[in-house]
């Protein structure tokens, strides 16, 4: 299919590919490459720094490139084939001067009554776009809430040795940055509990994190979470973190700590499908005076039972099943195909 777009590109973009397996020739989703060859960004950054594949906007971008029938959601809105977070977090002043006017091209050449896109990224589209109809299946915000996961083709995580709950030498552990208030409030709550010093089985180590993370702080970071009954995933910058979905693939629990107000759902994905009670801690950043009562009342049976809990879900959490649930809609009908 050639680009329905004739207009030369602005000066000073370069076409920079993310995706080795997507085929340009083709180029079936129809990007024009002549004017916007920033929609198919490679990410500036790597991070994890032992992640082998590609983020969830890439990976439904290559599957959409894939299909054989419209790249269209269940609920028959267009794909905007974007990578948002690669080109946003570029800051490159010429394609951001550019987007708008590119997006508006591209939806003139295929009109659809409502479009939509995924994104990773926290803040979510961050660039002006000139429709009011774009459903957006966002990690940390947007209209539907969808798993902050990548892809690792190393399996990293999945191949750590596991431990049962009485060999786990910490009850709860915290690597990270001070990226959010309720963090900081987290790591005081907890200070303040044990009057400053907490006892051996409380791992905190506060660290401040680049995406240029040193292997040795990565490795620190996996080890940690795999000796830890409980994993402390508080919200960072964004209402999600990596380390929520980590902890599960490490073999531990996570403890989800939020600020959402009353009254507002928390920005989980699939809440239809999953009783996220069964499977974690969730706690309000408010609650946290509570919260290590809260972890050593939990008995070994009870711990075990969470664990298996979660690996009745766990394909849920996967990017095949993520893509799976744009195509179908939410429900128990949705079966990865992998």
């Amino acid at each position: 299919m050639s680009s329905s777009f004739t207009a030369p590109p602005p000066p000073g973009l370069t076409w920079s590919p993310a995706m080795e397996t997507y085929d340009v020739s083709s180029n079936p989703l129809d990007i024009p490459w002549s004017t916007c060859p920033h929609w198919y960004k490679s990410q500036k950054y790597h991070y994890p720094p032992f992640k082998q594949g590609l983020y969830l906007e890439e990976y439904v971008f290559r599957e959409m490139s894939r299909r054989e029938k419209p790249a269209v959601d269940h609920a028959g809105r267009r794909y905007l084939p974007l990578l948002w977070t690669n080109y946003q977090v570029d800051h490159d002043p010429v394609v951001t001067a550019y987007t708008p006017s590119a997006l508006k091209a591209y939806m003139e050449a295929h009109p659809a009554p409502h479009y939509f896109a995924v994104v990773q990224h926290d803040d979510g589209i961050t660039a002006p776009y000139p429709h009011p109809h774009i459903h957006v299946y966002g990690a940390c915000t947007g209209d539907t809430p969808i798993p902050l996961i990548y892809e690792d083709r190393t399996r990293t995580l999945l191949r750590q040795p596991r431990l049962r709950a009485s060999d786990k030498p910490w009850l709860c552990s915290f690597v990270g940055s001070m990226t959010h208030e309720v963090r900081r409030r987290m790591f005081d709550a907890i200070m303040t509990y044990y009057g400053g010093t907490p006892p051996k089985d409380i791992y905190m180590n506060l660290k401040h994190w680049t995406p240029a993370v040193p292997s040795a702080s990565a490795e620190e970071f996996v080890e940690t979470m795999r000796r830890s009954k409980f994993v402390l995933a508080p919200r960072g910058y964004g209402r999600q973190s990596f380390r929520f979905y980590e902890a599960f693939q490490a073999g531990s629990v996570p403890v989800y700590v939020h600020d959402t107000p009353t009254g507002t759902p928390l920005w989980l994905p699939y809440q239809e499908e999953i009783d996220y009670a069964k499977i974690c801690i969730i706690i309000h950043v408010d609650e946290m005076p509570t919260l290590i009562p809260r972890l050593r009342a939990v008995t070994d049976q009870e711990y075990e039972g969470m664990l298996e809990a979660y690996a009745r879900v766990e394909h849920k959490f996967t990017l095949d099943y993520l893509y799976q649930y744009i195509l179908a809609g939410p429900g128990p009908g949705v079966v990865s195909s992998k």
